[in-house]
């Protein structure tokens, strides 16, 4: 997936997870017709840290920090 891609998905989740906490239920169209509840709201924010997870991975923003100093114990 290129960064492009993965933002799009990051975005999604994002105002998927913004629209079922503003509503009691949300319900998406398509061929399931899907409806989300308030049960439902840990597992996009799941799926929507998952997505930051990636993005941040992607861009070079979520790397591990490494100290300059190196403590030995000897």
């Amino acid at each position: 997936m290129t960064v492009e891609e993965i933002k799009e998905m990051r975005d999604a989740a994002r105002a998927a997870l913004r629209d079922a906490m503003d509503a009691q239920s949300v319900s998406f169209g398509g061929v399931n017709n899907r409806s989300v509840t308030r049960q439902s709201i840990k597992e996009l924010e799941d799926i929507f840290l998952r997505w930051d997870r990636r993005y941040k991975n992607a861009t070079g923003g979520g790397g591990k920090s490494y100290s300059r100093v190196r403590f030995r114990s000897d």
